[in-house]
């Protein structure tokens, strides 16, 4: 029998390439050393591949799973702002409220390491310049003490707070709610007091199942035997139905039981664009095809697993 796609999918305004300016050219070399000629053209053009398809955003294998998180919300819900941030950091190293390439950490001002600027794009990152570019700079951004290359793991992680200063530098005219799991400690951690993700049914899965909104989460592990006791993987709630919950992570969509998703959440920040998030499309097409897969299938096929990565 034909699987039914989500309510929300035939209301959904699609997205066409029409809707998107062509790849852009740099005016001069840019920041990146080992990013030139048809490397810096392949970058355009992934990136634009990436705003009429966000589900190919992928954190590959660093810790960027915070990063990733955050672009995949910004090309669902405002892929032209995504494309003008990937524009910003692949010519200039900058983002829309941060020159990046002129901000150092402590350890390369003292000289004990080099920067992103240096790492050799698409040869040392294992992961394609598109994604890693400007999750680099995202992190970049925010880091004190060591830069988020391949040496500094640490550095790659993401807290909430740096999250929310995100949404509010880079989506200012995005509504953005944050929610805290009902058990959590809220200290310095979380971010504060903030509403209970008991308040879930009528805050987050109703806004998402309308299409309304995205959401992206912090997650211990999905599996049903344990708790999520542990925040360590950032991931995006994209869509909603009938108690199933479909979530982005590690370039694709995987599909778990809400009540799963509940349980392992730490945090969670709803993005309400004032219009529905556009270019639903693919997104619709993706959910589709997972509609028949069983609730309790987790996979778990690149590294430690897209449930469970680093965050």
């Amino acid at each position: 029998r034909a699987i039914p796609q989500p309510r929300w999918c035939g209301a959904a305004t699609a997205r066409s390439g029409g809707e998107l300016p062509a790849p852009g050219q740099c005016p001069t070399d840019g920041p990146w050393k080992s990013l030139d000629g048809p490397w810096k053209q392949k970058a355009f053009e992934d990136l634009r591949a990436r705003a009429l398809d966000p589900m190919r955003i992928d954190q590959g294998p660093r810790n960027f799973c915070g990063p990733a998180a955050f672009l995949h919300v910004l090309a669902t819900v405002d892929p032209g702002s995504y494309l003008r941030v990937g524009q910003g950091v692949l010519c200039d190293g900058k983002l829309p409220h941060a020159d990046v390439k002129a901000k150092k950490t402590f350890l390369e001002t003292i000289g004990v390491t080099t920067g992103i600027f240096d790492e050799r794009v698409d040869f040392d990152t294992g992961l394609a310049a598109a994604d890693w570019v400007p999750e680099a700079v995202l992190r970049q951004s925010l880091n004190t003490w060591a830069p988020p290359t391949k040496r500094w793991t640490g550095s790659q992680l993401t807290l909430p707070r740096h999250m929310e200063k995100w949404f509010a530098e880079i989506l200012p005219t995005v509504e953005v709610t944050r929610y805290v799991g009902v058990w959590r400690l809220t200290g310095w951690l979380l971010g504060g007091r903030a509403p209970k993700v008991s308040s879930w049914a009528q805050g987050v899965i109703a806004k998402v199942q309308e299409g309304r909104a995205v959401a992206a989460l912090l997650i211990g592990t999905l599996h049903t035997a344990r708790k999520g006791l542990v925040p360590r993987h950032w991931v995006t709630l994209v869509a909603a139905e009938d108690g199933d919950c479909f979530i982005h992570s590690y370039g694709r969509y995987i599909k778990a039981p809400c009540t799963a998703l509940q349980r392992a959440t730490w945090v969670a920040y709803v993005a309400t664009p004032p219009a529905p998030p556009s270019g639903c499309r693919a997104l619709c097409g993706h959910v589709e095809k997972l509609a028949h897969k069983a609730s309790q299938d987790f996979p778990s096929t690149r590294g430690s697993g897209p449930v469970q990565g680093g965050w």
